[in-house]
């Protein structure tokens, strides 16, 4: 039996030379970019196959008649230039702001000037100071007003959990920074202490949790508030059911299929059915795929499960 897998790795997929020609063609046509910044963004597939074909980006280019004069040889001086420009535009300058916006420009600014800090002294513009532990309990203070506001998941949409990190150690150590106690970290924290729920009061705080327009993710719930989300399963049965008991729609995507639980019995019978259907050897892959854990569970592999099936039939 042949034992290969029967897909494919996507990075062992290549697009056909003719097609990246008539790609990058189409694109001159339109007057989009043809510079490897933007197709590294853009397109990487497209990007790593003109490499693999004619060994670079710009040999690539020349060798499909298509314009590089876009392109120009940076030096000292002209990578200068464009920083300066930048900062006349009001354009950040930073290594952050540059990996996300001009790439090449960066890689250059490494090149030609060793860092960041050396390029910076020859502009004479100050680096970006790091975030003060007062700085950031300011907006951690700023933050605690809000609802929820000291979650993970808010501190990170703010940016501002790694350099709380790297200025306390820990979120608990900034907290305590903050003048909290441990029972007013906890309820930062969303860990609620022994509460009475009753399903009037989970029906409330998902109706308030949304209002708020908090995450009512499964997932996201059982995380930040355990106990929130072990009430909702125990009275509505299923956290699914108790968005739909607070008003709101929620269709789960697995919703309508049955969840089989195999046993060796069952596992035997399914391939027996399978091998009568569609003959020892031809069995489709989807319905394989089904059958592959529950085989490895029971019998050690697919083939030991196939072999068990055929002498038992």
């Amino acid at each position: 039996m042949n034992n290969k897998p029967y897909f494919k790795k996507r990075s062992h997929l290549k697009i056909p030379q003719n097609e990246i020609i008539r790609l990058l063609k189409e694109r001159h046509a339109k007057g989009l970019s043809l510079s490897f910044e933007k197709m590294k963004k853009g397109n990487s597939l497209l990007y790593r196959d003109v490499k693999y074909y004619w060994g670079g980006w710009l040999k690539g280019l020349k060798a499909m008649g298509l314009p590089t004069d876009h392109y120009h040889r940076w030096t000292k001086e002209s990578v200068l230039e464009a920083f300066k420009e930048r900062i006349r535009d009001g354009k950040p300058i930073h290594s952050y702001a540059l990996l996300k916006d001009n790439f090449g420009l960066y890689y250059q600014m490494k090149k030609h000037f060793g860092s960041q800090e050396k390029l910076f002294k020859i502009l004479e513009v100050e680096p970006r100071r790091p975030m003060t532990k007062s700085e950031v309990l300011d907006i951690l203070r700023k933050q605690a007003k809000k609802s929820y506001g000291l979650t993970n998941t808010e501190l990170m949409k703010i940016k501002i959990f790694h350099k709380m990190i790297l200025r306390f150690g820990s979120k608990h150590n900034a907290l305590k920074a903050m003048g909290l106690n441990d029972e007013e970290i906890r309820e930062k924290n969303q860990v609620r202490k022994n509460q009475k729920w009753t399903a009037e009061r989970v029906r409330t705080v998902v109706y308030y949790l949304n209002r708020h327009k908090e995450n009512l993710k499964g997932g996201f719930i059982s995380n930040t508030d355990e106990s929130l989300y072990r009430a909702a399963i125990n009275y509505f049965g299923s956290w699914a059911k108790a968005l739909n008991a607070a008003g709101f729609k929620y269709d789960h995507p697995r919703a309508g299929k049955k969840h089989i639980k195999w046993d060796k019995e069952k596992v035997l019978k399914k391939i027996q059915e399978l091998q009568k259907k569609h003959g020892h050897d031809n069995i489709p892959k989807d319905e394989k795929c089904i059958l592959y854990r529950p085989s490895q569970r029971y019998f050690g592999s697919w083939k030991k499960a196939l072999s068990v099936a055929e002498t038992t039939s």
